[in-house]
């Protein structure tokens, strides 16, 4: 035999008796299954009318088109607005012929503003109408309706 042979047939040799040593076997018919890992599906949350889960801010605009394009913008000292990235994205839901849409809003942003929410026609289409601008929810529990009227 090669030297190179010999050097994978002592290797090989080696690292069977490593795991005979370490006590690792086959697995068998009897051992038992693993426990179930826990599943990582969100579970949506139930906003109860009257009944504050959080905070957040409301997006309103009266319509019964659902792919309308909504984004919220923070102005700078400057005075000029920027999308936030996270809150934007299609109304959440039709209902009475008034568009919603619900952005949760992390403790550490309580109060600041201003902000203002803003509908497009579609991503990266036309501004159809902007809202007043507002401040974030000052504490938790605590939400802000933003009505936005369609031109």
């Amino acid at each position: 035999m090669t030297l190179r042979k010999n050097f994978f047939s002592l290797l090989g040799l080696a690292c069977a008796a490593l795991l005979i040593g370490l006590g690792m076997s086959t697995p068998t018919a009897t051992a038992a299954p693993p426990p179930p890992r826990p599943t990582l599906t969100p579970t949506p949350i139930l906003i109860v009318p009257g009944q504050s889960v959080g905070s957040y801010i409301e997006l309103r605009v009266p319509t019964d088109n659902l792919k309308l394009w909504t984004v919220v913008q923070w102005q700078d000292p400057q005075g000029r607005w920027h999308d936030v990235e996270t809150w934007r994205g299609v109304l959440d839901e039709i209902n009475q012929h008034k568009g919603d849409k619900l952005w949760w809003v992390y403790p550490r942003d309580y109060g600041k503003g201003p902000f203002r929410g803003v509908i497009y026609d579609q991503p990266n289409g036309q501004m159809l109408a902007a809202s007043r601008s507002f401040n974030l929810p000052g504490a938790s529990n605590q939400h802000v309706i933003v009505e936005v009227t369609l031109k």
